[in-house]
């Protein structure tokens, strides 16, 4: 029997829903980064930042900064899961399937990461499901462990590096904190100058090779920060095999306690990895290491907060109308992430209206609230003649080996759970 797309029917609106309000998330963090340096944006102690930048960052670290593209990572657990489960039942074969989905997910990926934006996540849930397809064949009990193993790894890591080293003297302590220091902000300074110099100021072949530079290190880069997006991929495998996701409606307390645990682990979570962003140096081994701990746990709890609320206040009949809204921009979440880089770039960078570094924090969210505005439009209009999104469907494409029509025979179709970006 053959395998295909979900069809219409077979749809579950809810994931709609938290998937646009994740672009939406992730709309309010990059447009900063699109914007400005990164290293310039998370500088909380430098005093760099204007006292109302200051507290734009301070409120968009603590409540957006890693939680969606986790919420991503999540549902992009759950479309594997339910590939898996749809691949075996018509007993068709799954790691051939989805390993060309990694690669089709990977080649758009690569390119928006050249083309548009070096912060590219897209790629990465490619990379990171190949390390999660074995889970697939696993039973829920030995998945959950894994994922909060996976998650303590960089704590378990850094654990002896962080921890109370034989005594030094007090003064050459001091001492070497602050040589860190001065290195820290030497290093930052010249990334950033080469940033504006890039973006701001370069000719297409500088911002392209600039970008390209960008792009490895953002790929290394999921050696330390890949870890939270693997666990929230094997988490959302799990909440599909054990049946959560299937009926949201009748798992509703069950929700609403999830939605309290995450809320306080995230909470608290995300309050100790702030403090160690803000604090002075030199508070501590035991604040730095609870302030990492903080980082790698406030982020997926927080956007696990997310996921449950959405779900218990849909479900319980609170504000369906506004949260239908997200609906058409996560039925084309990858094209609606990709459109999102195409507009800020050419908004930013030397190449269109050069704003690099000219826009205050605040400015840039105003300006992500109309550009996921008019998503929510341009999205509502896309489907009333196409079923698919232009990514999803090129996905699709290359996932299934076959062409499939454009435009919607059944009204309400669009693309299978599992197309999620990055």
């Amino acid at each position: 029997m053959t395998t295909g797309p979900v069809e219409p029917a077979e749809r579950i609106s809810i994931l709609d829903i938290v998937r646009g309000f994740a672009i939406f998330g992730i709309l309010l963090i990059n447009v900063q980064f699109y914007s400005h340096p990164v290293r310039t944006i998370f500088d909380l102690r430098g005093g760099t930042l204007s006292e109302s930048d200051y507290y734009v960052i301070l409120v968009t670290s603590f409540l957006v900064s890693e939680k969606f593209f986790s919420i991503l990572a999540l549902l992009f657990g759950v479309g594997m899961a339910i590939t898996f489960e749809r691949t075996r039942a018509r007993q068709g074969r799954f790691v051939p399937l989805y390993a060309r989905r990694l690669i089709g997910l990977f080649a758009i990926g690569i390119s928006h990461a050249l083309l548009f934006y070096a912060g590219d996540y897209i790629g990465n849930y490619a990379l990171l499901g190949v390390l999660a397809l074995a889970f697939c064949y696993f039973k829920p009990a030995w998945i959950l462990p894994a994922a909060l193993a996976v998650l303590l790894v960089p704590v378990i890591v850094s654990a002896p590096a962080i921890l109370p080293q034989p005594a030094a003297d007090p003064q050459v302590q001091a001492e070497q904190l602050k040589e860190q220091e001065t290195m820290l902000r030497e290093r930052t300074r010249r990334y950033n100058e080469r940033s504006v110099r890039a973006y701001g100021h370069g000719s297409l072949s500088d911002i392209f090779r600039y970008r390209f530079r960008e792009t490895i290190s953002q790929y290394w880069s999921l050696l330390y920060v890949g870890w939270k997006l693997l666990a929230m991929i094997l988490l959302g495998i799990w909440c599909w095999k054990t049946g959560i996701v299937k009926a949201l409606k009748d798992n509703l307390g069950v929700i609403r306690k999830a939605m309290w645990i995450s809320l306080a682990v995230g909470l608290a979570g995300n309050a100790l990895s702030l403090y160690g962003a803000v604090a002075p140096p030199g508070g501590g081994p035991v604040l730095e290491l609870l302030a990492l701990v903080g980082q790698e746990i406030g982020a997926p709890a927080l956007g696990v907060f997310y996921v449950t609320a959405i779900a218990a206040m849909y479900y319980g009949g609170i504000g369906r109308s506004f949260w239908q809204l997200f609906a058409p921009v996560g039925r084309m979440a990858m094209s609606n992430y990709v459109f999102q880089s195409m507009v800020c770039t050419t908004l930013f960078y030397a190449y269109g209206l050069g704003l690099y570094g000219k826009t205050g924090y605040a400015v840039n969210v105003l300006l992500a609230l109309a550009l996921f505005s008019l998503q929510i439009l341009l999205s509502r209009l896309w489907f009333k003649k196409y079923a698919y999104g232009p990514l999803e469907y090129l996905l699709r494409v290359v996932m299934y080996g076959r062409v499939y029509p454009a435009k919607p025979h059944v009204a309400g179709s669009g693309e299978p759970l599992s197309e999620i970006p990055g």
